[in-house]
């Protein structure tokens, strides 16, 4: 968990993390949906149905901003803990997956690019339906929330 801790969100390369930290391929993937069960872990998939699913996850996110202060003694990057706040928020309530555009897709019609006060909209140009969630703003504008607004989803 503190290698995470460390490296989170990042996407998983299952099988050299599997050499890394000594046990098969399946071993680790059945540990990630273990550790996942227990809310521990966020695993976040992209938006494929059947067999695919199954496959591994887009990027991996420790649960909550908490265990990321409770397990490690590095600096803590603040986008790291913006994108596990809202990926935490919003997956009680709605379907989470990656988007190739933005930070994440939300029930298949919203792109969210989740970052600070001065995000910019570059990364979700063009999208229809798609928000800046933004740290250290008080009102949203436009298509800019608030991102301690998400904090009444829970």
């Amino acid at each position: 968990m503190a290698v995470i801790t460390e490296i989170s969100p990042f996407k998983p390369n299952i099988l050299k993390l599997s050499t890394q930290i000594g046990v098969s391929r399946e071993t680790l993937q059945k540990y990630l949906y273990l550790f996942s069960k227990a809310d521990l872990l966020l695993l976040l998939q992209s938006d494929t149905r059947g067999i695919s699913k199954m496959n591994k996850p887009e990027k991996i996110y420790l649960n909550n901003p908490n265990l990321i202060y409770a397990l490690t003694d590095s600096v803590i990057n603040k986008g790291t803990l913006r994108e596990t706040f809202i990926f935490n928020q919003l997956r009680t309530l709605y379907q989470v997956t990656s988007s190739a555009k933005g930070d994440f897709t939300i029930n298949q019609k919203y792109t969210i690019e989740v970052g600070g006060k001065n995000k910019k909209q570059k990364q979700i140009a063009g999208l229809q339906n798609a928000f800046i969630v933004s740290d250290n703003i008080e009102f949203a504008h436009h298509n800019v929330i608030p991102l301690w607004l998400f904090g009444f989803l829970y």
